[in-house]
């Protein structure tokens, strides 16, 4: 046995300059911006911590198709290491989310569904279609982002609510590119593994690694 450990460091930084040229060709600028998070969560089950981090990225969705994430467990999701499993073949088991950052790199539209038909959705998670009034639906270069860093972060329940449906919108093309990445606790199991592992994972307003 050994002992599962995980940090990470989580950033999004945002400049805007506004610059307004005169008839006389002299120009006036006004430069807002700043650091909006940077934060270091350190190994743990309390607040500004985390023990779990999963990561998916290059997920193809057909035209009109999608496909389901039960982030608690991720049953059936495969990223090399076994079904169910994180990089470094260890359960998943997570019960409450800090950061769920989902993410369309490539093109299609990509549409988050707040209610699943025959599965327990998130409660808390509204939903992205590209049909809604109010723009939903992911275009390349989008994404969406949830962060709860304190100790109750944002709940899951296996069976009841952990579902995240994603889809690519009907008529809008194949969704060729999605990225999904997690960082979370579990506060019933927090640090028996089969392997040490340590890892971290950044996200930035600019870029995200993959």
């Amino acid at each position: 046995m050994g002992t599962r450990t995980a940090t990470a460091e989580v950033a999004l930084k945002m400049q805007l300059t506004a610059i307004n040229t005169l008839l006389d060709g002299s120009t006036a600028s006004s430069i807002v911006g700043g650091q909006l998070i940077r934060q270091t969560l350190a190994n743990g089950v309390n607040a500004n911590q985390i023990n779990r981090i999963w990561k998916m990225t290059g997920i193809e969705i057909s035209d009109g198709g999608f496909t389901d994430f039960n982030i608690s467990t991720m049953a059936g999701k495969d990223i090399g290491a076994g079904a169910g499993k994180d990089a470094l073949g260890q359960t998943v088991d997570i019960e409450e989310l800090v950061m769920l950052l989902v993410v369309n790199n490539g093109t299609g539209i990509l549409e988050i569904q707040a209610t699943v038909p025959g599965a327990a959705a998130i409660v808390w998670m509204a939903g992205g279609a590209a049909a809604d009034s109010n723009g939903g639906g992911i275009r390349e270069g989008g994404f969406r982002m949830w962060y709860e860093p304190s100790e109750i972060g944002l709940d899951l329940v296996s069976g009841s609510s952990a579902v995240l449906r994603l889809s690519a919108a009907s008529g809008g093309g194949a969704v060729d590119d999605a990225h999904i990445y997690i960082l979370g606790r579990n506060d019933d199991n927090e640090s028996s593994s089969s392997s040490v592992s340590s890892s971290s994972s950044s996200s930035s307003s600019s870029s995200t690694s993959s």
